[in-house]
């Protein structure tokens, strides 16, 4: 029996949403060292080979102490976070390469990448500041102060101070990251396209961060599991 022309072409054409050359991204990063929205992702992926793309990656994300606590103040009923010393955010620069795992259909299914990178990475730490008065216990007489547990007794904190208090001061430890994950793509509609990637992320650090005083260990080495919603656009 002779196949129609146009039965053949269609049984030739896979039907895969397949070739692009060069690949953008943005998202938003939820890990387990962080509070709700952990930070932001950028990459940059471009073809390397049949089934493979290069990547370039930059991570802006918050890292806070598993031991963290926070307490509200019974004078005006702010949150402050006892022992905490520093803010730490982690800065990611990383090289990385993407396997394609599975591809997406024309019309439906999940594209699916695996992924590994590694790179620099830089703990920028600026200190815990607070809201403080040990005489009048009265808020409208609070100095934001840099918190000093030895020094600075609980039932007379107000709150922690401003975000941007002390940023004259920041400081920054070297270290390197590598990380592993898998990302799905679950649409594409004229070169835009919505996923996921989740993975293990591990940060060493030349030094111990400062996170928290008292009984709590700081650490140099840092693992987390992440998850990162992420918005792009592929070029073909």
């Amino acid at each position: 029996m002779t196949v129609p022309p146009s039965v053949a072409q269609a049984q030739t054409i896979p039907a895969e949403e397949n070739d692009y050359q060069e690949e953008y991204n943005f998202g938003v990063n939820f890990n387990t060292n962080s509070s709700l929205i952990g930070g932001f992702m950028f990459k940059y992926g471009w073809l390397a080979r049949k089934n493979q793309y290069n990547n370039i990656g930059f991570d802006l994300v918050q890292v806070n102490h598993p031991k963290e606590l926070t307490y509200v103040s019974n004078l005006t009923n702010n949150t402050f976070t006892p022992y905490k010393t520093n803010y730490v955010v982690a800065f990611r620069p990383s090289f990385g390469r993407e396997f394609i795992l599975f591809r997406k259909g024309v019309e439906e299914g999940v594209h699916v990448n695996a992924i590994v990178a590694g790179g620099p990475s830089f703990a920028f730490i600026k200190p815990y500041y607070i809201l403080y008065d040990p005489v009048a216990r009265n808020v409208n007489n609070a100095r934001s102060v840099p918190y000093d547990p030895s020094k600075h007794d609980v039932n007379y904190i107000f709150g922690r101070g401003q975000l941007l208090d002390g940023l004259g001061q920041l400081q920054a430890i070297p270290g390197i990251n590598l990380k592993g994950a898998l990302s799905f793509e679950f649409g594409r509609f004229n070169g835009s396209l919505i996923g996921v990637e989740t993975g293990l992320n591990f940060d060493y650090y030349a030094n111990a961060l400062p996170l928290l005083a008292g009984q709590a260990d700081n650490y140099n080495a840092w693992t987390s599991i992440y998850l990162v919603i992420y918005y792009g656009h592929k070029n073909p």
